[in-house]
């Protein structure tokens, strides 16, 4: 079923009519300032309420939590909410269940795999990684210098395949290839065929890699699943599959779409931009504070067992959808949250979740944008949004900007 032809579930008997929404979660118009744009739309909306259909799943209606509070409460609580199921890209696949872990596994088996994920991304790995993760930053960024002008998007997925490269035990080519079939998944407004194609290309894929790997060996996400063994036994093809699928989608997709974000703002707020490039120290505070003002991700929960949230029943299998850019911009949890405020007395954001399923690979982003924003600024301190360029924005599960077209001065001596 395509999204145009696309049903509206029937409203279920226990949902409160006065909470039925006519609005599709993954489907808002949003401008050059997304985050801002979506929570506008539910600016005057209640705690909780139930929209009949969204583009990604059309079966089946959503409750729609919009405060700070109940989204961690709900990410925090695995015994009445789980994951398993949540993507839906086996759904889009043609419904043959696999499921993207650790994300769709709870307790106890999340566990499990997340200790598969822990070699990767150990302290002493990141720090290891981080003079080679500047070398291929500085080179990104020295190559497009002297073009006084480019879309900042096409610069910013080149950012993260250094790091990922590492990560895959593959050529930058390769982990290019890899991101453009990311964002068919991703970004192809729910289109089945798109979609489709982009998974199939990523299972083909990960297939050579695995034959690859069992031949020649080495230290990478594919030699740890091959190693990996759950309770004695070696992984599935399917959960492999589902390891290696996750580890894509929400690593190298969002570490570019955060550094477009943010560089956004950047663009336009030029005494931010010149303190940071005067005083980098503050840079690890800015980039906190952009994480929370331009959080991408829009998840989801199914419940487990029949609870009950603002006086409402939730029933067993239904659909709760978990909007981290409404957490983040929840003006009853931040003061002023359209502002960003490098002064702002704390700020416990959760633009990678809470809960078990915090993500896993936050400080290895963190270490990406720090080095992205310190060697931009030391090279190319003064940039703008491209007059007249129109900025395209995409709201689906990630919030996130397609394009960004920048100009800059170009510094003396650049050849």
């Amino acid at each position: 079923m395509s999204p145009s032809t696309a049903t509206t579930a029937a409203i279920p008997s226990h949902v409160p009519p006065h909470l039925v929404r006519d609005i599709d979660v993954y489907n808002i118009e949003v401008g050059e300032d997304p985050q801002r744009d979506f929570a506008e739309k539910f600016r005057d909306e209640p705690d909780l309420f139930y929209i009949p259909r969204t583009v990604k799943d059309p079966q089946w209606g959503n409750w729609v939590v919009t405060r700070r509070a109940d989204i961690q409460r709900i990410m925090q609580d695995t015994e009445h909410f789980t994951t398993r199921g949540i993507s839906g890209f086996d759904r889009a696949f043609g419904g043959d269940e696999w499921l993207a872990y650790p994300l769709e596994a709870d307790p106890p088996l999340h566990g499990h795999f997340r200790t598969i994920l822990n070699p990767l991304f150990s302290p002493m790995r990141i720090k290891a990684l981080e003079s080679s993760v500047r070398e291929y930053t500085i080179g990104v960024i020295e190559s497009y210098k002297a073009k006084g002008e480019a879309d900042f998007a096409e610069i910013a997925r080149k950012l993260p395949a250094g790091l990922f490269s590492h990560f895959l035990g593959l050529k930058i080519d390769e982990t290019m290839e890899v991101m453009s079939n990311v964002r068919l998944i991703l970004h192809s407004g729910y289109e089945p065929e798109t979609r489709k194609r982009g998974i199939e290309w990523l299972m083909n894929f990960e297939r050579e890699l695995l034959e690859r790997r069992a031949r020649e060996g080495g230290d990478d996400l594919i030699t740890l699943m091959l190693q990996a063994r759950i309770d004695g036994r070696p992984l599935t093809d399917k959960e492999m599959f589902g390891l290696f699928f996750f580890f894509l989608l929400a690593g190298l997709d969002t570490v570019a779409s955060a550094t477009v974000l943010h560089f956004r703002h950047l663009a336009l707020d030029t005494p931010l931009r010149r303190r940071l490039g005067a005083d980098p120290t503050l840079i690890p505070v800015a980039i906190e504070e952009l994480l929370r003002r331009y959080s991408q991700i829009v998840t989801n929960r199914f419940v487990a067992q029949d609870t009950e949230l603002h006086g409402v029943t939730l029933r067993k299998g239904d659909n709760i959808i978990l909007a981290l850019p409404l957490a983040n911009l929840d003006p009853t949890a931040v003061t002023d949250p359209l502002s960003v405020d490098l002064g702002r007395p704390a700020n416990p954001h959760i633009a990678f979740g809470t809960g078990p399923h915090r993500c896993i690979g936050s400080n290895i982003a963190r270490q990406q944008l720090k080095i992205t924003y310190e060697e931009w600024l030391k090279r190319i301190p003064e940039f703008r949004l491209t007059p007249g360029a129109k900025v395209q924005a995409i709201c689906s599960e990630a919030i996130v900007l397609a394009n960004l077209p920048m100009s800059w001065d170009i510094p003396s001596g650049a050849a």
